[in-house]
């Protein structure tokens, strides 16, 4: 057996796609976060700062957000937008 070989290859999988799904769930999170942070007033601008990501990536974020919601969660993110700019426009 070589040095990077291990004697049981089928754990680190098991452990590399257990890590993979945990960083798929942070993500799905992090997006949906975003998402509602966007709809309560937040800009895109300060959610890059706190983040330390860049505008572009905040943006790609929120937008798959919107993306992978389903259609009767839509109406509901449209509900928030319109809340959100009548607060603005008072």
């Amino acid at each position: 057996m070589g040095p990077r070989m291990s004697k049981n290859p089928t754990s680190e999988r098991s452990q590399a796609l257990q890590a993979a799904k945990q960083r798929r769930i942070a993500n799905d999170e992090s997006r949906r976060e975003m998402l509602s942070l966007i709809a309560v007033g937040y800009s895109y601008q300060h959610l890059a700062n706190a983040r330390k990501v860049s505008l572009a990536t905040v943006k790609r974020r929120v937008q798959r957000a919107i993306d992978e919601r389903s259609p009767e969660p839509a109406a509901h993110f449209v509900a928030l937008q319109r809340e959100r700019l009548d607060r603005a426009l008072q």
